[in-house]
């Protein structure tokens, strides 16, 4: 059987964990799978430490010290989340993330890389934005990325590069491996594992933004394919983007100063969030960002002028790739504002995604998730800057621990008995390059771009622009599925295409299930927070030939419950609210 399997692919390997994803998550899950004794493949669509959004983040990542009081951190994640948040996990992240991230910080001494911020006396600086009482560190994210990989590899994580995780192999209900597409030569692997971790990040729609063009949801989709379960797909993410040049860099921009401004040079966050104003989430910039373009005082900018020298050093040193372009652009940040704009991002830095508990576990046994590829369950809405690394950290490790746990038990592989599965995922892989004639992946991914990214879908949703937007995909899906792939490379374009408009599904159904406003879901006919009704995760379930089902479920609140029934969504200034009747 195993010959036969072999005839299919050109590359058959067996392993203990397989992980799917190299980023801060997966080269966690990875570490601490292979410190169990396993044998660990990390497959990764790029290359491992230089794919995927974690060699880009923004320089924060947020730690909570042994001396910081935890109740303070969890009611401030709980309420900047909304009361979204899955609150167990929350006490999770910040349980773990000091032993977690001191590691990290060791590994880093051990090869002679800084990766976090340090003052004269060797002390980790701590700064602040979109915080309140909280902190965030400064993290070198390129240095830390390369230590990952070395601490890997040292460790005997086998790794798989350029190869894209097509489908999820499943058996009586349990992950038993991926097939998977080597991006450049249209090579075949076939691996499989007693258990798989899924860390592939999230879905950034291929919108604009520095880092995440290759995140196209292929984790998420291929294992609801399969019946997994995602939940929260409403909560899209986003950052803001100068409206120019495709760089990173806010939390540092605004934590060390910077202030948006429309263009009556209003400093205007203030209205929306009294306490923190262009410190704000990214949920409270992006609304208040469309809210003040459609009412007429755009375009936005951000200002720098007044950011300190010392500063400013600082950001050039954190954000080396930013101010690289600037400089050979010719300009000088810190001297005038420079216009500023929303960056949608279907699913990244948080959001919906696979639905997990504390210890990583989907609905398909054997089948764990960690970092962006998850539903985010500590961000709720979205907390803070800097929480994204903190649980890709976590949850990378927790899954790493559970997963090799999990195949601890387990006799050996399955993959032998799935021939006729993987013929058939094989044949479905390969349809896109054996069609005739018809659109390529990129301009069809070009429509699904100008369906879903408006910012009367994005920001500003109405139950007539969702459907009308929902209408518009169904339309669009003969031309998904006719695409044209002349090569490899078409051909994993074409594959992502299919993914994304699976998430794209998703998150419309989800935002036209959802009535009230909350985070990054924004209803103009719902326009206020609805703790009475509304407390709820919205689930998505959709096997492969099955219509989307969505369903809700009360959110637990063991530790903190919402204050109000009804409360000020972001992006609505505070002096408009107006109790529901």
């Amino acid at each position: 059987m195993a010959r036969r399997l072999k005839s299919y692919v050109d590359h058959l390997i067996m392993a203990d964990v397989l992980v799917v994803g190299g980023g801060l998550a997966g080269t966690s899950a990875a570490i601490k799978a292979r410190e169990t004794g396993a044998r660990v493949i990390l497959v990764d669509k790029g290359v491992v430490a230089r794919s995927g959004v974690s060699v880009f983040a923004a320089g924060v990542y947020s730690v909570r010290f042994p001396e910081d009081d935890k109740a303070i951190w969890m009611e401030e994640m709980l309420k900047a989340g909304e009361y979204l948040n899955d609150q167990y996990w929350v006490e999770a992240v910040l349980d773990n993330v000091y032993p977690v991230t001191m590691q990290i910080d060791r590994w880093g001494e051990e090869h002679r890389v800084r990766i976090f911020e340090k003052d004269e006396n060797g002390f980790i600086k701590r700064k602040s934005r979109g915080h309140i009482k909280t902190h965030h560190i400064v993290v070198n994210s390129l240095p830390m990325m390369d230590s990952m990989r070395k601490i890997a590899q040292l460790k005997g994580v086998e790794l798989v590069e350029r190869v894209m995780a097509t489908h999820l192999i499943v058996r009586d209900g349990r992950a038993i491996g991926i097939l998977g597409l080597q991006t450049m030569t249209g090579e075949l692997y076939l691996l499989g594992a007693k258990a798989v971790i899924l860390a592939s990040g999230g879905c950034g729609l291929k919108s604009v933004y520095i880092g995440h063009r290759n995140l196209t949801g292929d984790s998420q989709a291929m294992a609801m394919r399969e019946g997994a379960i995602l939940r929260s797909l409403e909560q899209t993410g986003s950052n803001t983007v100068s409206r120019e040049h495709d760089i990173h860099g806010l939390n540092l921009f605004v934590g060390s100063g910077g202030k948006f401004v429309n263009a009556l040079g209003e400093e205007f966050m203030w209205r929306y969030h009294p306490v923190l104003g262009s410190r704000g989430r990214q949920s409270d910039l992006v609304v208040a960002f469309s809210r003040e373009v459609s009412e007429g005082r755009g375009p936005v900018y951000l200002d720098m002028r007044g950011v300190f020298s010392t500063d400013r050093q600082l950001m050039r040193k954190i954000l080396p790739e930013t101010f690289m372009l600037w400089d050979k652009a010719g300009i000088d940040p810190f001297a005038a504002p420079i216009e500023w704009m929303p960056a949608f991002r279907l699913k990244m830095g948080g959001g919906g995604g696979l639905d997990v508990n504390t210890r990583c576990e989907t609905n398909l046994e054997a089948l764990y998730a960690a970092g962006d590829t998850c539903c985010a369950p500590h961000h709720g809405t979205y907390t803070f800057g800097g929480m994204n690394l903190a649980f890709a950290a976590v949850s990378g490790v927790l899954a790493g621990a559970f997963a090799s746990e999990n195949a601890g038990g387990s006799r050996k592989p399955a993959m032998e008995t799935e021939a006729e599965q993987v013929a058939a995922k094989i044949a479905a892989l390969f349809v896109p390059a054996e069609i005739p004639k018809g659109p390529t992946p990129d301009e069809v991914t070009a429509k699904l771009q100008r369906i879903i990214i408006p910012y009367p879908v994005t920001y500003l949703r109405t139950a007539q622009s969702l459907k009308k937007a929902l209408s518009e995909l169904s339309n669009l899906k003969p031309e998904i599925d006719s695409v044209k792939a002349k090569d490899s490379h078409e051909l994993v374009k074409a594959w992502e295409l299919k993914n994304m408009s699976v998430l794209a599904e998703g998150f419309l159904r989800s935002a036209l299930a959802r009535e009230e406003s909350r985070g990054y879901h924004y209803r103009e006919d719902f326009p206020w927070t609805d703790n009475r009704d509304w407390l709820k995760w919205i689930y998505a379930k959709a096997p492969s030939g099955q219509e989307m089902k969505i369903w809700t479920e009360e959110v637990p609140t063991p530790f903190l419950k919402p204050e109000k029934d009804y409360d000020v969504p972001p992006g609505r200034p505070q002096d408009e609210f107006r109790r529901p009747a």
